[in-house]
């Protein structure tokens, strides 16, 4: 940190003043120096973190929403707790989630319920609330507020009603990537509709076995319209790739487009299907080369390119474990 300091107030260094002032920061909150890091974010131009320091944060396997998460938080009469339910919930082998929400909720009584301490309280609530429903193996509603989520591309927002909206256009996909753990073995459904006033069909994107990172490999359905927005198209993507195993490919599946279409994916280590509308319009396909040896997996959602702009809404997600697994 105080290296860093030092290449800041160098002269000779003037027009890199905003690259150094980020990895300042972040580079502070990296070292625990909490109060020096919320000091020198202050100055970061609009808050917004130089590239160098958001590669710094994923080189270490952190995030920009952790680093905000704490400096909301500190220096408030919530902080302690915080940091008790931060560490029951550090290790996944040894997490207790029901601790940890009790920490959170205990810290969220003791803040300003407009501050920035407590939106990011709220979302650590919500998907404590997640990990608790969900290890018991009944089925669970995923939040959609994006305070629980993590956009990694892309344009997402939520509606005045809590749901969530992706945004397709021409210019660039998206993908947001739910940060409560999944694992690897359940069924997912949910429901998504063509925003209202779009004036364009529902384009959907749901991607399942996903790491943390985007980066990492995961599988892709991607449901788009066809024949005049009457019907849509599923189809089974890797990581924006056709996948191929075994010397052929899954089916493409076609099916009735609805105001309001419901999906079903079922997750295993060895396979997955994909279900829209009531019909299995990608039976189950054998994945075993995607088995991992840890056991976080994750959720997420993509935009798929759209020309012109459509607006997908996805108003329901529920996810249920279908077997523990070894």
């Amino acid at each position: 940190m105080e290296a860093t300091r030092g290449e800041l107030e160098a002269p000779g260094n003037a027009a890199d003043r905003e690259k150094w002032q980020s990895l300042l920061a972040v580079r502070a909150w990296i070292g625990g120096k909490f109060d020096v890091a919320q000091k020198e974010m202050k100055k970061v131009p609009g808050g917004r973190l130089h590239l160098a320091a958001l590669e710094e944060i994923a080189s270490l396997g952190t995030y920009v929403d952790w680093m905000a998460t704490d400096l909301a938080i500190y220096g408030t009469p919530g902080w302690d707790d915080y940091r008790k339910g931060e560490a029951a919930v550090d290790l996944y082998a040894t997490r207790d989630d029901a601790a940890a929400l009790q920490h959170f909720e205990r810290a969220l009584k003791l803040s300003a319920s407009d501050s920035k301490a407590a939106r990011s309280l709220r979302a650590l609530i919500a998907l404590e609330k997640y990990e608790v429903q969900f290890a018991t193996g009944e089925w669970t509603e995923i939040p959609l507020s994006l305070d629980t989520w993590r956009v990694r591309a892309g344009s997402f927002s939520n509606a005045d009603d809590g749901s969530l909206v992706m945004h397709s256009d021409r210019e660039a996909r998206g993908f947001v990537c739910f940060q409560g753990v999944t694992g690897h073995r359940y069924d997912l459904r949910g429901h998504f509709t063509a925003e209202p006033g779009a004036g364009t069909p529902a384009l959907f994107g749901v991607a399942v076995r996903a790491q943390r990172f985007a980066s990492g490999a995961f599988l892709h359905f991607s449901s788009a319209p066809a024949e005049n927005g009457t019907a849509l198209i599923t189809n089974l993507r890797d990581h924006f790739r056709e996948l191929e195993e075994n010397g052929r490919k899954p089916a493409t599946g076609k099916t009735a487009a609805r105001d309001d279409n419901e999906f079903l994916v079922h997750v295993t280590p060895e396979a997955v299907s994909f279900e829209l509308n009531g019909e299995k319009v990608v039976p189950e396909f054998e994945t075993k080369r995607y088995a991992r040896t840890f056991f976080d997996g994750r959720i997420g959602l993509i935009a798929s390119h759209r020309d012109p702009p459509t607006f997908t809404r996805v108003t329901k997600l529920e996810i249920r474990k279908i077997g523990t697994g070894e």
